[in-house]
């Protein structure tokens, strides 16, 4: 871990973030990132181990978001062996159903527990929400293109299709290999006419356009 952290300060100088699985979860390693000589921010996901899962039901903000099934929410301080200062323990989430999602009752209650070691403050996710409303813009504009790809077989595959596949989509339509022509100030797009996807290419973007 300590040479890892020294070679990629040798790539750069910003902070950095170590992600760790269940199988490293140890207080060596959280040593290693808080030393001086190979500081760097983790989060590293928590070995429950033999813990008691019921003991979590007892812990954090409550939320209900349907009927029989709640969720708890929260982080801890914890110190650990080898570490000056107590770690922010577990950002968790506990979910505990006592039916399925369509109404099914449980004997026994289902109890789910994702807890991770982490340096990191508490924020406000705004940056998260910002990003994932940016993917479901560009989702759904992907998907709008298949479907427009649809209306005429100009698409060089074998088989017929009622709908484009979001990577097809990207892969065949998205990413075509162009050339930026700038001339008589007009910049144009250069395609190459060997291409077999360019007149479906040429079809929805002049549809969009």
């Amino acid at each position: 871990m300590r040479e890892s952290v020294g070679y990629a300060r040798q790539v750069t100088h910003r902070p950095l973030l170590v992600r760790l699985d269940a199988g490293n979860d140890s207080a060596k390693n959280m040593a290693v990132c808080h030393a001086e000589d190979s500081k760097a921010d983790f989060i590293i996901k928590r070995n429950l181990r033999k813990e008691g899962i019921d003991d979590w039901l007892i812990t954090g903000t409550c939320e209900e978001p349907r009927p029989r099934k709640r969720v708890y929410h929260g982080s801890l301080l914890c110190p650990v062996k080898g570490v000056s200062e107590p770690v922010r323990h577990m950002v968790f989430e506990v979910m505990e159903r006592t039916s399925t999602a369509d109404g099914q009752l449980l004997l026994v209650p289902e109890i789910e527990v994702s807890a991770y070691w982490t340096s990191l403050l508490a924020g406000t996710c705004a940056t998260n929400n910002l990003v994932l409303h940016f993917v479901v813009v560009a989702y759904h504009r992907l998907r709008v293109i298949g479907q427009e790809s649809l209306k005429r077989s100009d698409a060089p595959l074998r088989k017929k299709a009622e709908r484009r596949r979001i990577r097809t989509v990207i892969q065949n339509l998205m990413t075509l290999a162009a050339k930026v022509v700038r001339h008589a100030r007009q910049t144009k797009r250069k395609l190459g006419h060997g291409n077999r996807w360019l007149p479906t290419f040429r079809r929805w973007y002049l549809t969009f356009s």
